[in-house]
């Protein structure tokens, strides 16, 4: 069962949903890396680093993905219970 904890009650429909929807996001961002939209650029370099470019990609990726949880949550903690 999911649980606002900020409200201190089950967690309705809807935050549920949120919820689902905030797990699929978060293993999602896992595999950023192999996305076909990044096939043409450079994801690493001669040493196993991160290219700048695609350094540059994964922090706007970041950004965005925390935007979202921001807006999707209101705040609220859901928890498994």
């Amino acid at each position: 069962m999911l649980y606002n904890e900020t409200k201190n009650r089950k967690a309705t429909a809807n935050e549920t949903a949120k919820r689902i929807l905030i797990d699929a996001i978060q293993s999602r961002q896992e595999f950023i890396g192999e996305s076909f939209f990044l096939d043409d650029i450079k994801k690493w370099d001669d040493n196993g680093n991160p290219t700048k470019e695609y350094n540059e990609i994964c922090r706007h990726f970041d950004k965005h993905f925390d935007s979202i949880i921001d807006r999707l949550t209101n705040g609220d903690r859901i928890t498994i219970k």
